[in-house]
């Protein structure tokens, strides 16, 4: 009710104005900070990437330009997690990256056990996307098979991530949670909270930030509802 109410008293353009001027707060410059993609554009430090860097990427969708920047810039191998329709025909699309490319129609999140999407058209693409039990229609539910980065990366012999991105629709925050208990520190993290879904809160994305705070990570980039986190410096 509260954010109704902020939205039907403040005029959205000046809702915009304040967002932006919340958000360069946390956009200070470093030298290595770059911002890759074309329609989803995520922004990274680029120290410690290189050919051999272990990269995870939860969520595609129709765009995987950011994946494909950071083939073309650093000619590493990409973990790539979606189980929807239209990130399947999306990394069919793929071309000549598909050898960079290691796809699996899995999503993630902190639990290996299918779970309950609401699928959604737009633009003649199906997406699926978290939403509260109650309000799952059974004619667009849909069970889809999970899997944790934990499990990926017993599967794939890796012993780290260098760079982890979740554009997970609501399931961040449990995929955070469940890689946090188990001291599995990524070296950078670019997450969408979807604080906006009926699954998701404010609160709900405060603790989560609070959890990597503790965890050791600091935010160095904010644009709307997308973070970057860096893990702190090691000695």
């Amino acid at each position: 009710m509260l954010r109704n109410a902020y939205k039907t008293m403040v005029p959205e353009e000046t809702r915009i104005q304040m967002r932006h001027r919340f958000d360069r707060v946390f956009c200070k410059p470093a030298e290595d900070k770059i911002t890759l993609g074309e329609r989803c554009r995520w922004t990274i430090l680029t120290r410690g990437l290189d050919q051999d860097s272990v990269i995870y990427s939860g969520g595609v969708g129709e765009d995987i330009s950011f994946e494909l920047a950071l083939i073309d810039r650093f000619g590493c191998t990409i973990q790539i997690f979606d189980p929807s329709p239209a990130g399947q025909a999306t990394i069919a699309r793929a071309g000549a990256y598909r050898d960079k490319l290691r796809y699996k129609a899995l999503g993630l999140s902190g639990s290996s056990q299918p779970l309950r999407f609401q699928a959604k058209q737009w633009e003649g693409e199906t997406f699926f996307y978290k939403d509260a039990d109650e309000t799952i229609s059974s004619t667009h539910e849909v069970t889809v098979p999970c899997t944790t980065i934990a499990a990926e990366m017993e599967a794939n012999g890796h012993s780290r991530i260098d760079l982890l991105k979740l554009d997970i629709e609501g399931f961040e925050y449990d995929a955070l949670e469940s890689c946090i208990e188990r001291s599995i520190l990524p070296r950078q993290i670019c997450v969408e909270f979807h604080n906006f879904m009926p699954t998701g809160s404010h609160l709900t994305t405060a603790k989560t930030i609070w959890k990597l705070r503790s965890a050791g990570y600091r935010l160095v980039h904010k644009s709307y509802y997308d973070w970057t986190f860096l893990y702190r410096e090691r000695p």
